[in-house]
């Protein structure tokens, strides 16, 4: 009896965990719909370790830039989309987001009093806007570039 209990334990477990990366994508994609970012993250992560290059890193992107603000958020953002630009898409919302990640991770060094790494990712989200813009043509960029450039200014003026 107690065999057959385990084996219907086993059974179950590796039921559940043997799901395609397609599956654990769409599974992901609804979380991120019901605002579940958390869930979101977790189930594109999962999908992302069994493929690299599942369709749903950009729903992690986006749940990690809508979850709560936090560095591991923000540092995954940036690792996703590093990804993607090493892996030819080199899309204007790409470098935005990247500008966006950069930006919200450099305020928080900035917020924590830790002036050279806030220097250092506000001169990173400021050529990832530089580039969206590039790609754009649009002057959308020249704000976003602008608040960068004096970010990092007063970042470094503050470490000295």
């Amino acid at each position: 009896m107690k065999r057959i209990f385990l084996l219907a334990v086993l059974l179950v477990a590796s039921a559940t965990y043997c799901q395609t990366d397609a599956e654990l994508c769409q599974q992901a994609q609804t979380a991120y719909q019901q605002n579940n970012f958390n869930d979101a993250i977790k189930l594109a992560g999962r999908a992302l370790a069994k493929n690299p290059d599942a369709p749903c890193r950009r729903v992690r992107i986006d749940a990690a830039m809508r979850d709560n603000e936090s560095s591991v958020n923000y540092l995954m953002a940036i690792s996703d989309l590093d990804y993607l630009l090493a892996k030819g898409d080199k899309s204007e919302p790409n470098y935005k987001n990247l500008g966006n990640a950069e930006a919200g991770l450099a305020k928080m060094h900035f917020d924590n009093q830790n002036f050279a790494e806030a220097s250092k990712h506000y001169q990173k989200a400021k050529n990832a806007y530089t580039s969206a813009k590039g790609i754009s043509g649009t002057t959308d960029y020249d704000a976003p570039i602008a608040n960068a450039d004096n970010q990092m200014k007063q970042a470094t003026a503050q470490k000295k």
